[in-house]
C-alpha cells in the first residue's frame, strides 16, 4: 500500500465520522414571525392608557399653557399647544370611528369646543406676541381637559395614531406657503 492510498483511506474515514448537525424540529418561516410580531404589537396597542400616560402626554402642553397665561410663550411652546389641540381632535375622530352610539353622542357634545381651538390658535399665531385675549385661554383649557379625558378612555393604538396625525397636520400647516403681498401693498411699504 502506498502512502497515497493510506492518506485517501484516512480522509475517507475522517469524513465518515463527522458529527451531523441536528436539524431543527420546525422550520420557522418569515410569515410566521411576522404574524407573531403583529399579534404581540396588536395586544400592546389594545391596552388602555393609564393615568401615567395621561400625565405624560398632557404635562408639556399644560406647562406651555401656563407660559401662555404669563406671556412667556415662545414658538416651540406654541407648536406644542397646537399639536396637543390637534391631537385632541384627531383622538376624538379615532374614537368616533371605533365607538358605539353612546360614545358618538358624547363626542358630538364636545365637538364644537374642540373645533373652537382652531380659530383661537390662528388668532394667537397671527399676533406679534402670544398674548391671549378674552376667553381664548379658557377655550384652550377646556380642550386640554377633554384631551386628558379622551386619552384616559382610548387605547394606546388610537392615541399613537392621533399623535402621529396631529404632528403631520401641524407640520403641514406651519410649512404652508404664506400668501404673497399684493404689488400695490409692496409699493406702500
Amino acid at each position: 500500500m502506498s502512502m497515497r492510498d493510506i492518506m485517501a483511506a484516512q480522509s475517507i474515514r475522517k469524513s465518515a465520522h463527522k458529527p451531523k448537525m441536528a436539524k431543527p424540529q420546525r422550520q420557522v418561516s418569515g410569515r410566521d414571525v411576522y404574524l407573531k410580531f403583529t399579534l404581540v404589537l396588536g395586544r400592546a396597542n389594545a391596552t388602555r392608557c393609564d393615568q401615567r400616560d395621561v400625565d405624560e402626554l398632557t404635562e408639556g402642553p399644560l406647562a406651555q399653557l401656563e407660559r401662555l397665561r404669563t406671556g412667556k410663550l415662545d414658538d416651540d411652546g406654541f407648536v406644542e399647544i397646537c399639536e396637543a389641540c390637534s391631537a385632541a381632535a384627531e383622538l376624538a375622530n379615532e374614537l368616533w370611528k371605533l365607538g358605539t352610539p353612546d360614545t358618538r353622542a358624547a363626542l358630538e357634545s364636545i365637538k364644537e369646543e374642540l373645533l373652537a381651538a382652531g380659530p383661537v390658535l390662528t388668532a394667537l399665531g397671527e399676533r406679534d406676541r402670544y398674548i391671549p385675549r378674552g376667553d381664548e385661554l379658557a377655550a384652550l383649557r377646556r380642550v386640554f381637559v377633554y384631551y386628558a379625558d379622551l386619552i384616559a378612555i382610548a387605547d394606546r393604538g388610537a392615541v399613537c395614531r392621533a399623535l402621529k396625525e396631529a404632528a403631520v397636520c401641524v407640520k403641514r400647516k406651519l410649512r404652508a406657503p404664506r400668501k404673497a403681498l399684493p404689488a400695490n401693498m409692496l409699493g406702500a411699504m
